[in-house]
């Protein structure tokens, strides 16, 4: 499980490099690993959520949006999910709904991301500011902010 979220976080570093064929290289593998390893919801939906986010932005909007659901369905499953791992994949979905153009689901995604309850994690602080920044991005331009 531990390698599944190492390559989880070296495809966000990837992202956020520009680097997205090492970005979905790493994101596939994660999903991979956790499916292996019969790893827990929120492991898996987070990997799900990095994913479509990287397949978004290579320009693949059908299949990120695939993917996307996947995530969506076990966010509405009756399995627990950690609340920052709620918050990164409604924050991961509202990107991709941004990214293909969808801007009122983005909108929903996102305000559904910082309603998740606060978590007491550094992590997690940042991530809520991200979000607003970016859903004030979006209310101001109507497009995708990028992060």
């Amino acid at each position: 499980m531990q390698a599944g979220s190492l390559n989880v976080y070296r495809a966000r570093i990837a992202l956020a490099q520009g680097d997205l064929e090492t970005a979905e290289a790493s994101a596939a593998l994660a999903n991979r690993l956790f499916e292996e390893a019969d790893g827990g919801a929120s492991s898996r939906a987070v990997a799900e959520a990095t994913l479509a986010r990287v397949v978004a932005e290579r320009g693949d909007l059908e299949r990120a949006i695939a993917i996307a659901r996947s995530a969506q369905i076990r966010l509405e499953s009756d399995e627990i999910l950690a609340d920052h791992a709620r918050r990164q994949i409604l924050g991961g979905i509202a990107r991709v709904e941004a990214l293909r153009g969808d801007v009122d689901a983005a909108r929903a995604h996102y305000r559904s991301a910082l309603a998740v309850p606060a978590v007491d994690f550094r992590e997690d602080a940042t991530l809520m500011k991200l979000l607003t920044t970016e859903l004030d991005a979006l209310d101001a331009t109507g497009a995708a902010a990028r992060p």
